[in-house]
C-alpha cells in the first residue's frame, strides 16, 4: 500500500470586516476653530470585537449649499483627498486595537466666521 505525495495549502486569515462606525461630536475651541472629538468603536461592523486598528480619518469642509452635506455620496476612502481638494482639511491619527473605545481629538482652526462647516469622520482597519 503506498501514499501519494503530500500537497500543502496555506491561508492568511486577516480581518475582512470593517470596524463600526466611530461617535463624532464637535466643539467651538477658539473663535475660527473647532475640534472634532471621536469616540472610537469597540466592535466591528459585525458586532465582533474590533482588531487590526490603523487609522482615524478626519475631514473638514464648508457648506456650499445651504443643509446640503458636502460629502454625501464620497467614499469612507476618499474624504481626505475630498476636503482638500474642495476648500476643506483633513486630518489622520494613527491607532493601534488599544485605542478601541477611546476618545481621539483634532482641531480645525482658519475657519471663516459665518459659515457652516460638516466634518466626517471615519476609522480604518487592516480589512
Amino acid at each position: 500500500m503506498g501514499y501519494s505525495d503530500i500537497t500543502y495549502s496555506s491561508m492568511a486569515l486577516l480581518d475582512i470586516t470593517p470596524p463600526g462606525a466611530p461617535i463624532l461630536a464637535l466643539a467651538r475651541t477658539a473663535n475660527r476653530e473647532v475640534e472634532a472629538r471621536v469616540t472610537l468603536p469597540i466592535l466591528d461592523s459585525d458586532g465582533t470585537p474590533i482588531s487590526g486598528l490603523v487609522e482615524l480619518i478626519l475631514a473638514i469642509l464648508p457648506e456650499t449649499t445651504p443643509t446640503e452635506n458636502p460629502f454625501d455620496g464620497i467614499l469612507a476612502d476618499n474624504i481626505a483627498s475630498y476636503a482638500e481638494g474642495n476648500s476643506g482639511q483633513s486630518a489622520t491619527v494613527f491607532l493601534v486595537d488599544a485605542d478601541a473605545g477611546t476618545l481621539k481629538a483634532s482641531r480645525f482652526g482658519g475657519l471663516t466666521i459665518g459659515e457652516v462647516y460638516w466634518v466626517a469622520a471615519t476609522v480604518r482597519d487592516e480589512s
